[in-house]
C-alpha cells in the first residue's frame, strides 16, 4: 500500500491507485510491418517493380517477427 507525501493512501483514493504504464511505440509489430510492406506494393512503380529478392527477404522478416 503506498502513502504518498501528503498521506493518502493509494488503496482508499482511486487518484492514487490508477497505474500510470504506457504502451511502447518506438517498436514495430507485425500489424505495423505489414502495413508497411502492403503500403510499399501499392505504390511501387510500375515501370520499376520491386525486386522479387526483396519482396522475399520482408515477408521472411515478417514471418520471423511473427515467430516472436
Amino acid at each position: 500500500m503506498a502513502i504518498t507525501s501528503t498521506g493518502l493512501n493509494a488503496a482508499t483514493n482511486a487518484e492514487y491507485a490508477t497505474s500510470t504504464a504506457t504502451e511502447d511505440k518506438t517498436a514495430l509489430g507485425k500489424d505495423d510491418f505489414m502495413t508497411l510492406l502492403l503500403v510499399e506494393l501499392q505504390n511501387q512503380d510500375t515501370t520499376e517493380p520491386m525486386d522479387s529478392e526483396k519482396i522475399l527477404t520482408q515477408t521472411s522478416q515478417l514471418a520471423t517477427l511473427e515467430a516472436t
